[in-house]
């Protein structure tokens, strides 16, 4: 009797052991993001578009926004809160290119390609 009594207690220890390490981690963490990112393309000379600012404004939040620029390859990556935003694609070259509702869902991936249009006289 004494025995089936501590393999209880045992039981009961583990479970309660395991039940609060599970817990731990999801209460104060940091929420989880999504990710948009693709290359933005230069047609006139059929190559990527190095230095183009893009910046994604989350809609309804009363101007946030998160800002990177492509690199020599022409890519970028933004990694963003859920929500839906506007991407606004820049280049002192070129004229604005928009893309509204992106939605970001967290641990997702969101493939956006662009291609600027060249400004002659600048913008």
């Amino acid at each position: 009797m004494k025995k089936l009594s501590q393999l209880k207690l045992i039981v009961i220890f583990g479970l309660s052991l395991s039940m609060l390490i599970m817990g731990c981690g999801g209460g104060g963490g940091k929420k989880e993001e999504g990710t948009v990112f693709g290359y933005v393309h230069n047609p006139i000379t059929d190559s990527p578009f190095n230095g183009a600012k893009v910046t994604a404004t989350q809609d309804g939040s009363k101007g946030l926004t998160f800002t990177t620029n492509t690199g020599e390859s022409g890519k970028y990556t933004l990694n963003l809160p859920p929500g839906t935003y506007t991407l606004n694609f820049t280049h002192q070259r070129s004229f604005p290119h928009l893309v509204k509702n992106v939605k970001v869902e967290a641990g997702r991936k969101r493939k956006i390609d662009v291609t600027l249009v060249i400004s002659f006289g600048g913008t």
